[in-house]
């Protein structure tokens, strides 16, 4: 028998089983975010790889997978193909209510950046001269899209779907720019920085800041959300990302030109395409980044879902927050102040 033939088999059998060893103790952390304005910190952090730096000391890797609607994302962390994400407070009250309450929203990430906006060649001055118009919104059951079917049943109005007159369609970015430029729609609520897009490339204007619909013009368009499995399981690499948040937001409140900076390279490097100097700056001015997660605004989009259809009944999200994480954080920081 030749010695040499059997080796080979078992040096074969060996190496394998060391790799795929290796590849069940190495830890990952995959981290959602969309290339957006509203989601700011988490495109700070990775620039300045403070998520990657944190979770390296505790021996995992980090993955970053961009998304382009909360639907998505919220699908991709009930599928266990992302362990935190970056998302739409919508989408995230919705994947709460779909997992079973599985998902948590584990702190807030921004406030407004949400815009009504409106041809300027129409008579479109007050809620009633909405009737008959066509409007757009990114995505069926986002966060603006309910802002805006609410918006509509609360003053009077009703969408076609319902039996009234006012067409809503849905559309992403540049084709709601063209929509909007060749006259085809009326208006869009959208989030920034298309907003801002939008105001600066097409003949329109602000018909509403979302801001002004809210107590104390506060209310949650961005939230971090994980899972219960992932909370449990990996509860240390969860506060070092919560404590990178909680960090980069503190820095992007005392650094805006820079946050418009970064934000701007890292769009126009995922877009490949390139972004007018001012309009990420122009963005930031319509937002507040925050980690708080603006419970009582959460209960009312909660409200505005039963009202436009998406739930049955009133959703319960009396549990969609787990406090324990973010006030942990927040305490050592006071102590450490102290």
């Amino acid at each position: 028998m030749n010695i040499f033939i059997i080796i080979i088999p078992s040096i074969i059998v060996i190496a394998s089983i060391i790799f795929t060893s290796l590849q069940e103790d190495e830890k990952i952390v995959r981290i959602g975010y969309f290339p957006n304005v509203n989601h700011a910190p988490a495109i700070v952090a990775i620039y300045n790889k403070s998520f990657a730096k944190a979770l390296n000391e505790i021996g995992y890797k980090v993955e970053y997978v961009r998304f382009n609607s909360g639907t998505e994302a919220i699908q991709s962390l009930m599928g266990k193909n992302v362990d935190i994400t970056y998302t739409g407070s919508v989408p995230a009250i919705i994947g709460h209510i779909k997992s079973e309450k599985m998902i948590k929203i584990i702190a807030g990430a921004s406030s407004g950046g949400s815009l009504f906006i409106v041809r300027n060649d129409l008579e479109i001055d007050d809620v009633k001269d909405l009737a008959n118009k066509k409007i757009v919104a990114p995505d069926y059951g986002n966060t603006q899209d309910v802002s805006l079917r609410s918006y509509l049943i609360e003053n009077g109005l009703k969408t076609k779907a319902q039996g009234g007159n006012v067409d809503v369609l849905y559309a992403h970015g540049s084709e709601t720019l063209i929509l909007l430029s060749k006259n085809s729609i009326d208006g869009a609520w959208v989030a920034e920085p298309w907003a801002t897009i939008l105001l600066k490339n097409s003949n329109s204007k602000v018909f509403i800041d979302e801001r002004e619909l809210w107590n104390g013009s506060k209310f949650a368009t961005t939230v971090i959300a994980s899972r219960d499995d992932f909370i449990t399981k990996e509860r240390e690499a969860v506060e070092r990302i919560l404590q990178v948040h909680v960090d980069t937001i503190r820095w992007i409140n005392e650094h805006k030109v820079d946050t418009a900076i970064i934000v701007e390279r890292h769009i126009e490097d995922v877009t490949k395409k390139e972004i007018a100097s001012d309009i990420i700056a122009d963005s930031l001015t319509k937002l507040d980044f925050t980690y708080e997660p603006m419970l009582d605004s959460l209960s009312t989009f909660a409200r505005k879902m039963y009202l436009i259809g998406i739930f049955n009944n009133e959703p319960d999200i009396t549990d969609i927050y787990y406090q324990p994480l973010l006030e942990s954080i927040l305490e050592d920081d006071r102590n450490g102040q102290t």
